[in-house]
């Protein structure tokens, strides 16, 4: 169970189980298998975008539908795995106070937010360009810094070499 896109709990059930068909799901109170009616235990609050799928979110996702809120997209673009949908629940009758509410999500805010989403991409790409740069630029570095020591290497031996010969000359003479 998630809490404003937080894990707080969870229980694993028997791989393999299935929900019998033919039953009710009830949504805002339950039935009282003493009277084999409702309880009297009634919903009272806000529900909003009641979807069940046929997959395990992820946590990436779950946290993803609680920061979004009201406007997420995350229903939609896992639409292939969606088994009750909120849109067929708001057709269904009700009883009760119920209200319905506009969610203020239109079209502006999710062009905005698919914009800001195409920014954070371009931003990722030319990061990464960067970053390609700077690990070539490291490279040439340390090619650099081998063939300095390489040289440095060389002109010791050879500076011992002339040393030798000096002595050689020296002696000679």
């Amino acid at each position: 169970m998630y809490v404003n896109g937080t894990l707080a709990s969870y229980k694993i059930t028997d791989s393999g189980r299935r929900l019998q068909t033919g039953g009710q799901l009830v949504l805002g109170d339950y039935r009282d298998p003493v009277v084999h009616g409702p309880s009297g235990h009634n919903f009272g609050g806000e529900m909003f975008g009641f979807n069940m799928f046929a997959k395990e979110l992820t946590g990436e996702e779950i946290a993803e539908l609680s920061t979004d809120g009201l406007c997420t997209d995350i229903p939609e673009r896992l639409e292939r795995y969606r088994r009750i949908r909120w849109e067929d629940i708001l057709l269904l009758p009700r009883r009760g106070n119920v209200q319905n509410i506009r969610r203020g999500c239109d079209e502006a805010y999710i062009s905005d937010k698919r914009s800001l989403e195409i920014s954070v991409e371009k931003a990722q790409a030319e990061l990464q360009k960067v970053q390609d740069h700077l690990n070539n630029a490291l490279r040439e570095i340390q090619e650099l810094k081998a063939n300095r020591q390489t040289n440095e290497r060389e002109n010791a031996e050879t500076n011992a070499e002339l040393q030798k010969t000096k002595l050689k000359l020296n002696e000679t003479e």
